[in-house]
């Protein structure tokens, strides 16, 4: 099995996110309509996956020319593995992440408030009869 079947063009599918965006304008929309009729537990929740699936779709992007390198590397067609560099796709991802250290420290930040606010608001909600 070579890289291609193995991994089924695994890095062409983040190229590609037409479907995923389409998803999300949908959920958005269903968000807006969540909270017009106030159910906004409900709506804070869809905005979670809202961002997570934006989350997902960033970083499956900027891991992709990895995922590309190793699909090639290990496929059975000599020009593929003679074309790119595993290595060299990881020097070039590291080096992205390492010209912005400080948004993984933002992320882990915004992510532990995002969850002590849900805690706050299920708190609140348990106080409202």
């Amino acid at each position: 099995m070579n890289g291609h079947d193995k991994y089924g063009y695994l890095f062409s599918s983040w190229d590609d996110i037409e479907d995923l965006n389409q998803k999300r304008d949908e959920l958005a929309a269903m968000r807006d309509r969540l909270h017009e009729l106030g159910i906004h537990d409900a709506a804070t929740q869809t905005q979670d996956v809202l961002r997570l699936m934006d989350e997902v779709t960033k970083v499956a992007h900027a891991l992709s020319n990895i995922w590309r390198a190793v699909e090639l590397s290990e496929s059975k067609e000599t020009f593929d593995r003679d074309s790119v560099s595993v290595t060299g796709a990881v020097d070039e991802w590291r080096q992205k992440v390492a010209l912005a250290p400080h948004r993984v420290d933002l992320a882990r930040r915004a992510y532990e408030l995002e969850a002590e606010a849900k805690k706050l608001r299920n708190a609140v909600a348990g106080m409202v009869p």
